[in-house]
């Protein structure tokens, strides 16, 4: 949804209006699946509806009193047509920010977006660089700033096309000038997830409500592998399983069939 609609401001923009109205169609469309789905829930999930639909929210002490320690932070994002903008509450301070929703901001964010769902090539020296650099800026420019250093714990309540990336990835730190004697290392980059324990929310009201939860272990486990062989493709021939990799360039996560057939042999489920 975020990218369709984000394709019908850049259409709009370029004065195409072909491309304008098959990005109108598509987001018509995502509405239309989205608006069943809520209608599902509703329907089928009486707390949901409770939650979806009431007229309270939560107050700033609240947040302040009963959520929040001394090393942790609630970050709320709004987006608007023209800004995003940031609501930061500590145990014992608040802060507004306002940016603007610049091109650099939202091709920020399109790049990593783009580079977690597709595998780079091998080699792309380029494409590591520019990670580096949107990552960094982006971590500026959404948490970089926090008024207290103390804070070790993050949950964030983002919006709109913040929703396509995961705040884990954003790198704390510049990571100095690029050289072309430097190799590719994602690995030892200084990540957000190294330095904050992250969570996720809708809002500070949802945040609140389930924190209040009580939840019964039964004892069974579910577990997932991505694996793209021909033996765990289901009902999915050869050809047509090569070519879905082909299209999503899906790759399997390697060791999690030996971990799912580990928990296999020792967990129910």
């Amino acid at each position: 949804m975020a990218k369709a609609e984000k394709r019908v401001h850049e259409t709009i923009q370029k004065g195409d209006s072909l491309d304008l109205k098959k990005w109108k169609n598509e987001v018509f469309n995502n509405q239309l699946q989205l608006d069943s789905i809520k209608n599902s829930l509703v329907k089928n999930f009486p707390a949901y509806k409770e939650l979806r639909f009431q007229n309270s929210t939560i107050k700033i002490a609240t947040i302040q009193q009963k959520l929040l320690l001394k090393n942790e932070a609630f970050l709320q994002y709004f987006e608007g047509d023209h800004h995003i903008y940031i609501f930061y509450i500590s145990k014992d301070e608040t802060k507004l920010k306002k940016l603007n929703k610049s091109e650099d901001l939202q091709s920020a964010i399109e790049l990593i977006s783009n580079q977690l769902t597709s595998v780079p090539a091998k080699g792309d020296i380029a494409g590591y660089f520019a990670y580096r650099k949107a990552a960094s800026k982006l971590y500026e420019m959404l948490i970089g700033d926090l008024p207290d250093l103390r804070i070790s714990k993050l949950y964030i309540s983002p919006d709109g096309i913040l929703n396509s990336i995961p705040f884990e990835v954003l790198l704390t730190d510049h990571t100095g000038e690029e050289s072309t004697s430097e190799s590719i290392n994602y690995f030892d980059l200084p990540y957000a997830m190294n330095k904050f324990i992250i969570s996720y929310a809708p809002s500070g009201t949802l945040l609140e409500r389930t924190s209040n939860l009580s939840y019964q272990n039964n004892g069974l486990c579910l577990a997932l592998a991505p694996v793209y062989s021909q033996t765990a493709s289901g009902n999915l021939s050869r050809g047509e399983l090569m070519e879905l990799i082909r299209k999503k360039r899906l790759h399997a996560l390697v060791g999690t069939l030996g971990e799912v057939e580990y928990l296999a042999n020792h967990v129910n489920g």
